[in-house]
């Protein structure tokens, strides 16, 4: 791998005017979502919503304590092939501060030019299994999440897979507390195609 990239989330994000925060980056599937806020402030609520065509199908409220990466889970639900999408919205004290939306695709034939085979999270780090039958060239962003926030997250670019199976490990870059619950999560994107794909599981660290 070429090079790293970390970006420390409640000291990088300190960017935007002193007058608010604002929703800067947004991913969704059907499984869970991930969206960055960036600016300064805490006690702002983030919301949270999945669609299919026009209808709200789940919604989330999360109170903020400043800037960084927040991550949600969506109950498990019938999925039907089709087009979702999925919006952020930011509000301090009833007032709309920044909002951000995203269309995806789920089911059907889509051309995969990597696919994830195992994924693990545990108290050593993120393991994935990847597999790809030509060369893809990938970003693997893995974060370590407690209570739905994102304590860090790296980003590995640019990384090469070719003509197989791949074997890939994440060392955690900051110490857990023993006993206490976490969250791993992978977020994969092709380069070529913006292809992405997440991946997460929790774990008790040992």
């Amino acid at each position: 791998m070429k090079c790293v990239f970390f970006l420390l989330m409640a000291s990088s994000l300190l960017l935007l005017p002193a007058l608010g925060q604002e929703v800067v980056d947004l991913y969704s599937d059907l499984q869970s979502c991930d969206v960055t806020v960036a600016g300064t402030g805490a006690g702002d609520l983030l919301k949270l919503e999945l669609f299919s065509s026009g209808k709200v199908l789940q919604s989330r409220t999360l109170a903020l304590d400043g800037p960084g990466t927040w991550v949600a889970r969506w109950d498990k639900m019938p999925s039907t092939e089709g087009s979702y999408s999925a919006r952020a919205t930011l509000f301090r004290n009833g007032s709309l501060l920044s909002e951000k939306s995203i269309d995806f695709h789920h089911g059907g034939r889509v051309p995969v030019k990597f696919d994830v085979r195992d994924y693990q999270a545990d108290s050593s780090g993120v393991h994935l299994l990847i597999y790809s039958p030509d060369l893809a060239i990938v970003d693997i962003y893995h974060m370590l999440i407690k209570d739905g926030k994102a304590l860090y997250v790296a980003r590995e670019s640019p990384v090469s897979i070719s003509d197989g199976i791949r074997n890939i490990d994440f060392d955690w870059k900051q110490l857990l507390v023993r006993g206490e619950q976490y969250s791993g999560r992978i977020k994969i994107v092709e380069k070529e195609t913006g292809q992405t794909r997440a991946f997460m599981s929790s774990f008790l660290a040992r």
